[in-house]
């Protein structure tokens, strides 16, 4: 009897177990290698997206700040993180790290309870930290700088829930693969290995082809039960598998193309004009706010022409000959002069004339930033412009009402003065000058302590702290020292003002001298005791007068009545003697 081969120590067994050993393997090294490429594909992708809202927020955002336009920027934060899914929230940092706007989106699963009480509370910080303790977080930052000064910081914070579902489902999908591969090959291999010579030319092309990047093979043999079979399958497998990876591949650059599409729509939908130029000039990027603001169309400008076109030359050249002397070079005019200061990392924003594409004048403030790479190569630069016209109008209105004003308090003949809540001032009219014999240049910014006597100046910042504290209106009796160092008596009138908001920011006053009224009136009364001493010594001495006639009144009375006694006895007497 011939010795028997233990069949579990058989050539086909031992290359069954091998062959399975490395078809495992490489399943595991190749689903492995996927699933990593496809986190890497998908973390980028997810990276790449918010890397992107992120700047753009940071490119919008310093005017708001410098301006403390805090609806705008909340505004930004909010159509950021709204109009993208995986987006969870967006926050504006000043300086210090300070958070000067914030948006959560209430509806993700991430903003738990207690994530929107802390935000209730204005704890944005506090929130995204606890968001961040669920290791569900992406959160990607950019600086917020105005020229080559950082003036803040944004964040933007994704969540990576979507992620992680879609890799679950690939090792889902993968894992059941390789057990359906694994329990094919046990099954297969040992019948598969008999038939192996003939198709291995085959499989030899199709790899060769598949190494060229042609994943369009088309295998025979698949229909065999041999080991060549089940590797025909697995290898039709693998390509299918990579035709999935590149198809994925290929939806993520849509993916991307849809964010760039995303990233321009937001672009052409800012109230800014925003101009983007390569390191030569010339335009690649025009929105609809420049197009509105200069009267040409991107077509017209990308491509073709450069920020000079629609510059005043002389403004130009006038800038060149300044720039050039801050510098100490010489700047050429064109393109050049706008990119001096942003390739030397200084900031460059001014104020200039557009010229529309009808020859009308525009008024601008424009600010332009370079665009660099991560080494720090000049890629582009790119320019914001604000439309100054209505700020134009507004100052020249204001102008004009500042010079209304100050005829109509020069009109004035008493002196009328104004000062902020700290006591300085801020304006007064020529009366005010000639009485107190100073000029405006001496006392702007003064306070009354540098202007008056201590005890003079103490009183009268009590008075101003009262009027302050009470509001309204004001008169009281004082005195000041006029240009001569004349103590005067005076009265005071005076009124707060207001800002917009109601506060009392300062006050306005009004001095008159009521110097000779005083004096007018202490005359008045002086003259006014004389007579009541000089009535009282007359009627004293009329008093005395009518004693004495009384008295002689008396003597008179006295002296008829004995008269009128002796005729009567002298009637009498005759009677008698008749």
């Amino acid at each position: 009897m011939g010795e028997s081969v233990n069949r579990h120590h058989s050539i086909i067994t031992r290359l069954t177990l091998m062959v399975t050993g490395i078809l495992v393997t490489a399943v595991l090294v190749v689903g492995s290698l996927a699933l990593l490429g496809q986190h890497r594909q998908l973390h980028q992708a997810l990276a790449t997206k918010a890397t992107t809202l992120v700047q753009f927020m940071a490119q919008v955002t310093p005017l708001g700040i410098l301006s403390l336009n805090f609806v705008e920027m909340n505004n930004n934060a909010r159509k950021v993180v709204l109009t993208d899914d995986e987006a969870v929230y967006a926050v504006v940092l000043n300086e210090q790290g300070i958070p000067l706007v914030s948006f959560f989106k209430e509806k993700a699963p991430l903003v738990t309870g207690e994530v929107r009480g802390l935000v209730k509370d204005r704890k944005p910080l506090t929130a995204i930290e606890a968001m961040k303790r669920t290791d569900r977080i992406l959160e990607v930052t950019a600086p917020i700088t105005a020229g080559d000064k950082r003036i803040g910081s944004a964040a933007l914070g994704f969540s990576t829930e979507k992620m992680w579902r879609a890799l679950l489902t690939q090792i889902t999908l993968i894992g059941a693969i390789l057990v359906a591969i694994i329990g094919l090959s046990i099954a297969l291999l040992r019948v598969v290995l008999r038939r192996i010579l003939h198709p291995v030319q085959v499989l030899t092309a199709a790899a060769t082809q598949i190494s060229t990047g042609d994943l369009n093979v088309v295998l025979t043999g698949m229909d065999r039960t041999d080991e060549l079979g089940i590797l025909s399958r697995a290898f039709e497998s693998m390509a299918g598998q990579l035709r999935g990876l590149i198809a994925g591949l290929e939806q993520r650059e849509y993916d991307l193309h849809r964010l760039n599409l995303f990233q321009r729509t937001i672009l052409d939908n800012a109230a800014y004009g925003i101009v983007s130029a390569a390191p030569d000039g010339i335009v690649t990027s025009f929105n609809r706010a420049a197009e509105r603001l200069l009267g040409y169309t991107a077509d017209e400008v990308v491509g073709k022409l450069t920020p000079a076109s629609w510059h005043d030359p002389e403004e130009i050249a006038r800038r060149a000959l300044r720039l050039s002397e801050e510098l100490g070079e010489t700047i050429p005019l064109g393109f050049d002069l706008f990119a001096a200061r942003p390739r030397r990392n200084l900031p460059e924003e001014n104020e200039w004339t557009f010229i529309r594409k009808d020859g009308t004048r525009v008024p601008v403030l424009l600010s332009v930033t370079a665009l660099r790479d991560e080494s720090g190569r000049i890629t582009g630069f790119v320019g914001l412009t604000y439309d100054l016209t209505e700020r134009k109008q507004a100052e020249e209105a204001l102008r004009e009402g500042e010079a209304f004003l100050n005829t109509l308090l020069n009109a004035i003949p008493i002196p009328v003065f104004y000062k902020d809540r700290d006591g300085r001032y801020l304006g007064f009219n020529r009366a005010y000058e000639t009485f107190f014999g100073t000029t405006r240049d001496r006392l702007i910014g003064k306070t009354v302590f540098d202007i008056s006597p201590r005890e003079l100046a103490e009183s009268y910042r009590a008075k101003d702290n009262e009027l302050f504290e009470s509001g309204g209106v004001q008169q009281y009796e004082s005195q000041v020292k006029n240009t001569h160092g004349v103590l005067r008596d005076i009265t005071f009138n005076k009124a707060v003002f207001t800002d917009s908001q109601g506060t009392i920011i300062g006050l306005i006053g009004a001095i008159l001298d009521i110097t000779e009224r005083k004096r007018a009136e202490e005359e008045l009364k002086r003259l006014n005791e004389e007579l009541e001493q000089r009535v009282e010594q007359r009627t004293a001495e009329l008093a005395a007068k009518n004693e004495e006639l009384a008295k002689l009144n008396r003597v008179f009375v006295g002296r008829e009545l004995r008269m009128i006694e002796l005729k009567e006895k002298i009637r009498d007497l005759e009677e008698r003697l008749a």
